[in-house]
């Protein structure tokens, strides 16, 4: 009887598929989340960012004063604010710089209005002294108590004015816009750790990240002005948004 009932258990394993038993001993395969693509053969992860959503639908706003000419602008360039071309530009910093350019103008001081329009209030304003001469300028919201950082996801609304009169604010020229603080994906802040400035350039254009992309382009540009790489660089990101009349003007810097 044990003699039997040996032979007939032979029997029934003999006959299991070979595709069952291999199920049976192999471990399971993870999952890939999208983030991490492992390529057959490869010894190590390729790593690929994620992009954030770009903006769709424009903002108001105007990256030109509606009215060129005036006592603030006598020629035929005006205050430019530097800004894609619907009016809204990502970053992923906390305290962003902004970028304008400034024309030959009799005006000496320029105010800039961060506000808050989810809640209605204005949280950060100031007045930068201007030198009188035509170039581009940038300043950077300050990493102070007294001055909250951009909220993520949320959308600011900003004005740049060009005082000619303070005692007759009517004559003031000015332009607005608007800018959104994302979350960067933990891949790109880890590619961005371990990169030159000038590659850090592409990862942020490629990321769609406006206001990060500007700011690394002319710092480099600040650090490398006989660079014709960069300054290609910088003439070409400016013309893709379509501000070709001050795109040959190089970056330089109010501190506020």
């Amino acid at each position: 009887m044990t003699l039997n009932l040996t032979l007939l258990l032979s029997l029934l394993l003999c006959s299991l598929p070979l595709q069952a038993l291999e199920q049976q001993v192999n471990p399971l395969v993870p999952e890939i989340n999208g983030k991490i693509n492992l390529s057959v053969g490869s010894t190590s992860p390729t790593l690929q960012a994620q992009q954030p959503d770009l903006p769709k639908r424009p903002r108001s706003g105007r990256r030109k004063p509606a009215s060129a000419r005036g006592p603030c602008s006598p020629s035929e360039t005006s205050i430019t604010a530097l800004i894609p071309a619907n009016n809204l530009g990502l970053t992923t910093k906390a305290y962003p710089t902004f970028f304008f350019y400034i024309p030959l103008t009799p005006a000496t001081t320029m105010e800039f209005v961060l506000i808050d329009e989810e809640n209605q209030r204005q949280i950060y304003t100031t007045t930068l002294t201007l030198t009188g001469h035509p170039g581009i300028v940038s300043f950077s919201l300050p990493d102070t108590e007294n001055v909250p950082p951009l909220e993520l996801e949320k959308e600011y609304h900003w004005y740049a004015s060009l005082i000619c009169n303070h005692q007759q604010r009517s004559g003031d020229i000015y332009v607005d816009g608007w800018i959104q603080r994302v979350a960067p994906d933990p891949l790109l802040m880890s590619q961005l750790e371990n990169t030159s400035l000038t590659e850090q350039i592409t990862i942020y254009q490629e990321s769609g990240l406006w206001y990060d992309t500007l700011k690394a382009l002319a710092e480099a540009h600040r650090l490398y002005p006989d660079n014709s790489t960069l300054v290609a660089r910088w003439t070409t990101l400016l013309k893709s948004v379509g501000l070709d009349d001050i795109a040959d003007e190089s970056p330089w810097r109010i501190e506020n």
